[in-house]
């Protein structure tokens, strides 16, 4: 991995001693910067930015050195990037952080997709309306009608079964442990 520290220029064209802005693949991704004396010790300033980072993964700190506060950011960049392939991993394997990771959530977007269906096709053929605009007003009242009378409640129901099966363990059977505290 390859971080590159170069000294921050802002765009006034100032600059200050001991103010680097971190560069990784083109792109400023952190600042380090010391902080005035305080105490008579010499203090470093950290700080990520940039892509959105993790919520175990620090977004900034301070320093006693220039070399710590550069290990510092490098660990946290390192953490990031882990939890960046982790989370990738498991989007693509179906984890539970993908998009559309449960069951219940896939019934859902399909339940919603026919209901539109059946809305638009009420609305052409059962009901007659003098203009277009007329005709498409009704047919988005009858979706907004029948996915709030009966794929909302619907999917409310999937989701506390699979959290339900979650807490009763009905997840081990696929191979995933479950952790329990020991007693």
């Amino acid at each position: 991995m390859n971080l590159v520290l170069q000294p921050m220029t802002w765009t006034d064209g100032y600059s200050q001693p001991d103010d680097y802005k971190i560069i990784h693949e083109g792109q400023t991704i952190g600042r380090i910067c010391r902080l005035s004396n305080i105490l008579s010790k010499e203090m470093w300033c950290w700080t990520h930015f940039g892509p959105r980072m993790f919520r175990h993964t620090p977004k900034g700190g301070i320093a006693y050195s220039l070399d710590d506060a550069n290990a510092a950011f490098r660990a946290a960049w390192e953490r990031h990037e882990q939890e960046l392939q982790k989370s990738a991993s498991q989007a693509s394997t179906g984890g539970k952080r993908a998009i559309l990771g449960t069951w219940a959530d896939k019934v859902a977007v399909a339940l919603l997709a026919i209901t539109a269906t059946v809305a638009a096709i009420l609305a052409l053929n059962v009901f007659t309306y003098p203009t277009r605009a007329e005709t498409l007003g009704a047919a988005m009242g009858l979706f907004v009608v029948m996915a709030a009378g009966f794929v909302l409640p619907l999917w409310l129901i999937l989701r506390v079964a699979v959290w339900v099966a979650r807490v009763f363990g009905a997840e081990e059977a696929h191979g995933e442990k479950t952790i329990c505290p020991t007693r």
